[in-house]
């Protein structure tokens, strides 16, 4: 894995850290939503939404589009996909045997 693949992974994992971004996401499967929206499902004022959809925005996790006056917030989906194509990856990791350190530390 390239070393920019692991540092967008990085930024995405981080981002979706974030409890009230994980909601936002968890929000928008499936569905479009103003930041009114948003904020009417959530107990976040409206800078707040904006301000998290504008990080998730920058990091390719949520695309923006508007309709007249209104501006529509949704998933990017191939994002999601890789994040989930690297986690299920790490279900095939198989446990260190209980031979010998490799690395000798403190020595």
């Amino acid at each position: 894995m390239k070393a920019s693949q692991i540092k967008t992974l990085s930024r995405q994992y981080k981002a979706l850290g974030h409890s009230k971004r994980l909601e936002i996401v968890t929000l928008l499967q499936g569905h479009s939503l103003t930041v009114n929206q948003i904020v009417q499902m959530t107990a976040l004022r409206q800078a707040a939404v904006s301000q998290h959809l504008m990080i998730l925005k920058d990091i390719n996790l949520v695309n923006m589009s508007k309709l007249g006056k209104e501006v529509y917030y949704s998933l990017c989906l191939d994002p999601f996909k890789e994040l989930t194509n690297f986690s299920k990856s790490l279900t095939h990791l198989t446990p260190l045997s209980d031979a010998e350190p490799t690395v000798e530390i403190g020595r």
